[in-house]
Parts: C-alpha cells; structure tokens; sequence
C-alpha cells in the first residue's frame, strides 16, 4: 500500500486489524522520519483498540530518530481522559529517552496531580 492509503487506513478503517495492519506496515517501511506519519501514529495511540494504540506507541518509540518531534507530539496525550492512553504515552516518553523528559518539562507545573 502506498503511503497516503496507509495513513488513511490508520485514521478511517472500521476494522481495527486494517488499522493495526497499517500501523505495522508503516513500521516495517521505516516510515517514521516523516512527519505526517509520526501525527497519524500519536493519534493512533488514541484509537479504541488496544492493538491499534500499542502498535502507534511501539512504532514511535523504535527509533530515537526525530526523537524530539515524536515527544512533542506524544506529550500532550498526558492529559488524555482515558487513564491507559496516559500511561502508554509516559511509557511511550520513557522510551524516547531526553527528548521524552524535555517534552514533560511544560507540564510539571499542572495544576491537575494525573498530567503531572
């Protein structure tokens, strides 16, 4: 599949294999130096199935390449309601190393206890 219809897949499909499916793909093609694919796999990371948002996570942090960008996108997913979102993108920031740690540092002063 080409690489808009990957992308696309991640963010439409109805079927969370599809949509895992691409995640992996986009994985596989060493995809993630590109920008837009780094956005879609963080708002994969949001997806309702739990396949679906291990797969963008594990996909983000797999390579420290454009480390800092990937963390920038992840961090503000610390404040997602959902409770296993949060804690997959910490995890996600904790494997991205420094550049995890200095995409944190606005948050620290939240006033609300879970974004810190």
């Amino acid at each position: 599949m080409k690489l808009e219809e990957l992308l696309s897949a991640i963010l439409t499909s109805d079927d969370a294999r599809v949509r895992r499916e691409s995640a992996e793909a986009l994985i596989e093609q060493h995809a993630l130096d590109n920008p837009e694919v780094v956005e879609t796999m963080v708002m994969g990371m949001s997806d309702g199935d739990k396949g679906v948002r291990d797969m963008c996570a594990q996909g983000l942090a797999s390579s420290s390449e454009n480390a800092a960008f990937k963390a920038q996108q992840v961090a503000p997913l610390i404040r997602h309601q959902n409770i296993e979102i949060r804690n997959l993108a910490g995890d996600t920031l904790i494997r991205l190393g420094e550049a995890g740690a200095q995409a944190l540092l606005p948050y620290c002063a939240d006033p609300d206890p879970d974004h810190q």
